[in-house]
């Protein structure tokens, strides 16, 4: 292994152990009606994914409307079974790539393109 896989497998490592701990945590704040509490996603109503609000406030006001965030959600849902841990994951890992690949390049993560 060269001296640059081996300093992204360490920042990989690094960051996995940063974040490992909030994998075990369940959903929080608009979670519970975005993921748990809508039917759309629990049920794999996938259709309903292009027509329905991703979250409502109200009955008479949808107030965001995101269907591929809602196939996602559906997606995982089916996957993990609605355990938390996999949404959490999946969340997680796009951030762990992203730094890889910044550092791969050479480039800060915190400096413009």
């Amino acid at each position: 292994m060269n001296s640059r896989a081996g300093w992204l497998l360490l920042i990989l490592l690094v960051s996995a152990l940063v974040h490992a701990r909030g994998l075990s945590n369940g959903l929080a704040y608009d979670d519970e009606p975005i993921i748990e509490q809508n039917p759309i996603v629990t049920e794999g109503r996938w259709a309903d994914a292009w027509s329905t609000p991703y979250w409502v406030l109200s009955e008479d006001v949808g107030v965001l409307w995101r269907p591929t965030t809602t196939v996602g959600l559906i997606a995982q849902w089916r996957l993990f079974d609605g355990r938390p841990v996999g949404f959490h994951a999946v969340t997680q890992l796009p951030t762990r790539l992203e730094v890889c690949v910044d550092r791969s390049r050479g480039k800060n993560a915190y400096q413009p393109l």
